[in-house]
């Protein structure tokens, strides 16, 4: 019986499970915080967007033009304007600026291409926009101004604006959309005007005029 009680005694009792301690952090219990936080990048990400592009365009250079050639212009809703005179190049002065104020995003790429074609000139305006505004203002200036030989053609293609042609000998074709035209001292003979909702003005014709 003794050997049996110090069996019994001397048998190592089985260890109990430990329970594992864990710590655990709490999650922010301030939801207006996190809202806070996510409206501060979301501007953040919006002013970055709005300051990275923003359309302006200078440019103001020569090019060259054979005596009777062609003048082919495309563009929107610019101020235009087009003198001859006894030069024997073309210039082009191009000056586009935007201004936006408050919230924006989204990005606007500007830019105008210019090529010289056997003896003619072409001017295109490449522009495209993904600008969604929540509360600000945007304003644009944009003007366009060649100095051309008087003897050149001009075929203009465009969407809202103002032109104004003084001194061109030349034919003058011009297919606009809601713009006001207004020819000066212009002595052609061939005048051609498509406009949708818009006006003209001439301060003297002859020839065809359609």
């Amino acid at each position: 019986t003794d050997s049996y009680r110090h069996l019994v005694t001397s048998s190592p009792r089985p260890k109990q499970p430990v329970a594992s301690r864990l710590r655990l952090t709490p999650c922010n219990s301030n939801p207006m915080k996190s809202i806070f936080t996510i409206t501060f990048l979301f501007a953040a990400a919006i002013s970055f967007a709005q300051t990275t592009k923003t359309g302006n365009y200078h440019t103001d250079e020569n090019y060259k033009i054979g005596a009777k050639g062609t003048i082919r212009l495309t563009c929107s809703d610019a101020k235009v304007f087009i003198t001859g005179s006894d030069r024997a190049d073309v210039n082009v002065k191009i000056d586009r600026e935007v201004e936006m104020k408050g919230f924006s995003f989204g990005s606007e790429e500007f830019t105008v291409d210019i090529d010289e074609d056997n003896g003619n000139l072409t001017i295109r305006e490449r522009s495209s926009s993904s600008h969604v505004g929540i509360v600000g203002h945007y304003s644009e200036r944009y003007t366009i101004k060649i100095q051309a030989p008087k003897n050149v053609s001009l075929v203009i293609s465009g969407d809202d604006g103002d032109y104004f042609i003084d001194h061109i000998d030349g034919a003058v074709d011009a297919d606009l959309d809601d713009a006001d035209i207004e020819i000066t001292a212009c002595n052609g003979s061939d005048f051609r005007f498509r406009l949708d909702d818009g006006d003209l003005k001439m301060d003297q014709a002859k020839g065809s005029l359609e």
